[in-house]
């Protein structure tokens, strides 16, 4: 805990700790939420969809 407050760092048990203590733990459950798709492929297509182009530039 000394490490954070001198430098703003923290391992992974300080940062459960801190969050803990201030009554913050839940916002960690969003971190490990499983994601909606059942198979690879799906993963795949969402990306895809995600994924933008970028424009080509005018001359």
């Amino acid at each position: 805990m000394q490490r954070f407050e001198t430098s703003g760092q923290a391992g992974f048990d300080a940062v459960i700790a801190i969050a803990w203590a201030l009554r913050a733990e839940a916002g960690f459950e969003r971190l490990f939420e499983l994601p909606p798709f059942k198979t690879i492929d799906q993963a795949l297509a969402q990306e895809q969809l995600v994924t933008r182009k970028r424009a080509r530039g005018r001359r």
